[in-house]
């Protein structure tokens, strides 16, 4: 709460300021309009710009200060509002565009204070609400061209969980033994979802013991197998311990001893019978 109010003041606050200085530049400083430059639906929408900023900005304050004092019924109270005031944004920034399509042509020759102030805040405002969008829109291409550099830099981050590099290279091969790409033996996947390139015949690939499994380059997915222990797509552990491998169970060692305990008695037992 209090990195977002911080926030909220850092964009804000600016705003709040620039509106009452233009203002105050317009109304005592030397600044010649035009006879057909009418300027007040642009100066309405500033106006109530600069209300909904400084009534956020109150009410931000006050609910980190009721938080502060747990009082819960003062924040429910105050959400509302503030909710309100928060989607009042993108239909405020759609009417000041309104107003600027709808303003004469000799306020824009002019240049006028007011006008330009008002021209940057819509654009500044529509930007702020179209902010999730353009995130996206620049996320996407890095995340489709530039997925296996994020797979290495991710790797090269994080520290290796097997700290012999031989022995889980040995472990690999054991577990997920390379061999040559076959078309019509592998059906389903065709490429390769770490360098997004289809599989090619004869390649060298790696299967996981995934349900169902899925297939990789080797020299995919050798760096990543190196470093995790899960398969990059589902998840799913690769390295578990499997019964029949060189050590046994906790089960089976107990049966062990049980046994053991069980015969060493009836041994002795045998042995007085001989002597007798």
């Amino acid at each position: 709460m209090r990195k977002a109010l911080c926030l909220s003041a850092l964009v804000n606050v600016p705003q709040i300021i620039a509106i009452v200085a233009i203002f105050a530049w317009a109304t005592y400083g030397q600044i010649t309009v035009s006879e057909g430059c009418d300027l007040r639906y642009l100066e309405l929408w500033l106006c109530l710009h600069a209300l909904r900023l400084t009534l956020m900005l109150v009410l931000q304050g006050v609910l980190y200060l009721s938080r502060s004092l747990n009082g819960r019924q003062r924040e429910n109270i105050l959400s509302l509002p503030l909710r309100t005031l928060r989607a009042m944004g993108p239909p405020l920034a759609l009417l000041g565009i309104g107003f600027l399509m709808w303003i004469d042509d000799e306020c824009k020759d002019d240049q006028h204070p007011i006008y330009k102030l008002a021209l940057w805040l819509v654009v500044l405002n529509v930007c702020i609400a179209l902010l999730p969008v353009l995130l996206l829109l620049l996320l996407l291409p890095l995340v489709c061209f530039c997925l296996p550099g994020l797979l290495r830099v991710l790797n090269a981050l994080e520290e290796p969980q097997t700290p012999d590099p031989e022995q889980r290279r040995r472990e690999i091969e054991a577990r997920f033994p390379a061999r040559k790409y076959q078309k019509r033996r592998e059906q389903g996947q065709e490429d390769c979802t770490i360098c997004l390139q289809p599989f090619e015949e004869g390649e060298s690939v790696r299967v996981m013991s995934c349900s169902p499994m899925h297939l990789f380059h080797a020299a995919c997915i050798d760096p990543w197998l190196r470093r995790q222990s899960t398969c990059p797509i589902c998840r799913r552990a690769l390295f578990e311990s499997r019964r029949g491998d060189d050590e046994f169970d906790d089960e089976q060692v107990v049966r062990i001893n049980v046994n053991e305990a069980e015969s060493q008695p009836l041994l002795g037992g045998s042995r007085q019978r001989v002597d007798s």
